[in-house]
């Protein structure tokens, strides 16, 4: 089992395993939010915005897969119509979270890191 640590008080010794903890942690928060940047722009993403397109990409094709079984079954086509209306937003609306540029949520949103406001 992992083990627990709670919070130092100011002044109080801080266990090197609880710094090498939130060194790991603020590490894979980086990788899954803002680790790759395109080039020529200011735009980060991570590995989180990555595998939601993978994600999306399996969903839509998967709603596809039924939507030809549907076809077999001789389901009207105003009805086909709507069901490739809903996977075409479906996908679409997964796809929004790459347009917006992601933030890393903080409990002390003026420091830049973890190290910064444990220094204050």
């Amino acid at each position: 089992m992992a083990a627990a640590f709670r919070f130092p008080r100011p002044g109080e010794p801080v266990d090197p395993a609880y710094i090498a903890l939130l060194e790991r942690i603020e590490r894979e928060s980086i990788l899954l939010d803002s680790r790759y940047r395109i080039p020529g722009t200011q735009v980060r993403f991570g590995l989180d915005s990555i595998i939601g397109i993978f994600d999306d990409i399996v969903s839509a094709a998967w709603s596809m897969r039924l939507l030809a079984y549907a076809r077999q079954i001789v389901v009207r086509p105003p009805l086909l119509r709507k069901m490739m209306l809903i996977i075409a937003a479906d996908f679409f609306v997964g796809l929004i979270t790459l347009r917006v540029p992601s933030r890393t949520c903080s409990t002390v949103p003026t420091c830049a890191t973890w190290r910064d406001c444990w220094r204050r």
